[in-house]
């Protein structure tokens, strides 16, 4: 699904159960991944976890509008959750 977070449009996954304790994963810095790489490495919990993945700002298949920076990255992760 694709979710509206400060302004830029992410591609945001969530696998496991409802009610489930959440796990929030980050494929890394920007530009250099997808949420293709957490979910391979940390799909396998959820039979157990609620685990987000998600493109970040710039990432994967997401949306690129600048600033490029660590605080929109972490306001990301703030949205997300």
């Amino acid at each position: 699904m694709f979710v509206r977070i400060n302004d830029n449009s992410l591609n945001v996954e969530v696998l496991g159960p409802d009610g489930a304790p959440v796990i929030i994963v980050h494929h890394g810095g920007g530009g250099i991944g997808s949420l293709a790489e957490p979910k391979a490495s940390f799909g396998w919990l959820a039979d157990t976890f609620r685990i987000v993945v998600y493109d970040a700002r710039g990432c994967g298949i997401c949306e690129g509008k600048p600033p490029f920076s660590h605080a929109q990255w972490a306001a990301a992760l703030g949205g997300v959750r």
